[in-house]
């Protein structure tokens, strides 16, 4: 038994601090699966540390894998908030410490990353509001900074939910994720300084093959695109579609990018023949993509092709969000 559980252990590890954090997602993702398989065969307890670290992979690993995942990402991420909520309750008072609560509220924001898929606004306020009466009781920014980035990150794009631009610049500065955000307020300018710098930092970060470096060019490209310099964005796009036969390289990227490299194409020539077909086809895999996704949130934005191009996408890598106003909410 004991041997055994350090094999699961073992497996959880390699797929949670190397493989993931070196992109290698599909690896890591089915490496912890089989860390919760050998806990079930083992008949280890329901609610342990453990276990909560392989559900907290899987779930990271589902916010960049296809769409049809997310529902699964949302799914083991409510049932480890559950487990390390029971694990921190069986620990005496006196000896709990900082990092078991960190853990607690950790698993509230990733519970976030899963809500901001859906566009849960409300929800994402909810659970970031809990953890920031948390951090505020823990220490300071300057002592906590990364907790603090991460409220900061997600409450940014609540803000510009509620058309509150200038407050979601404020909040995105503190957080880590200033692009997106810059280029939905209407800084282009800088939305594309900060996109290649991004870009510079995690090739050098991250590796040039990493998920994350991968992700930056099509953004780069798009902001572009809508800045107006089509022959900066369709070397861009192209090199995007370029990784479609990658060993890891989501559908969904490869849909969004089509569909702005035909927008491009028939920004230059509207009867562009190619432009035309590279749109149908992106058009057909977008309502795939939405048939699989399982959760049905993405009706509520029918015909809103901006949006629905955007929701396939992690919700890291957006570029329209939905706002409160236009949408009469």
């Amino acid at each position: 038994m004991e041997a055994t559980l350090l094999y699961a252990e073992r497996l959880a590890d390699i797929g949670g601090i190397d493989l993931y954090d070196r992109g290698k997602i599909r690896e890591a993702y089915s490496l912890s699966k089989k860390a919760l398989e050998v806990l079930d065969k083992q008949g280890a307890l329901p609610a342990t540390p453990l276990r909560s670290d392989a559900l907290t992979i899987i779930g990271l690993c589902t916010d960049v894998m296809n769409i049809d995942k997310r529902k699964e990402g949302l799914d083991v991420r409510r049932k480890c908030l559950k487990i390390r909520e029971t694990c921190l309750g069986q620990i005496p008072p006196a000896t709990v410490t900082l990092e078991d609560k960190i853990r607690l509220c950790n698993s509230y924001t990733d519970l976030v990353c899963s809500l901001q898929h859906l566009y849960d606004f409300e929800e994402v306020e909810r659970n970031c509001e809990t953890c920031l009466s948390q951090y505020t009781r823990w220490g300071s920014e300057d002592e906590l900074p990364y907790e603090y980035a991460k409220y900061y990150n997600h409450m940014a794009y609540v803000h510009l939910f509620r058309n509150e631009g200038d407050k979601a610049v404020e909040f995105a500065k503190k957080g880590y994720e200033l692009a997106n955000i810059l280029f939905q307020h209407g800084d282009v300018e800088n939305a594309i300084k900060e996109h290649k710098e991004m870009l510079r930092t995690r090739k050098t970060e991250c590796g040039k093959e990493n998920i994350r470096t991968l992700e930056t060019r099509p953004n780069l490209g798009i902001i572009s695109f809508f800045a107006g310099d089509l022959d900066y964005a369709e070397k861009q796009i192209n090199k995007t579609l370029a990784m479609k036969n990658r060993p890891f390289w989501p559908t969904h990227n490869t849909t969004r990018a089509k569909y702005y490299l035909s927008q491009i194409l028939r920004k230059r020539n509207p009867d562009s023949r190619r432009g035309i077909e590279l749109e149908n086809e992106a058009k057909a895999s977008l309502k795939d993509l939405l048939a699989f996704e399982g959760t049905g949130k993405a009706d509520a934005y029918a015909g809103d092709l901006a949006i629905l191009f955007d929701y396939i996408v992690p919700w890291e890598c957006r570029l329209v969000t939905p706002r409160m106003v236009a949408r009469g909410y």
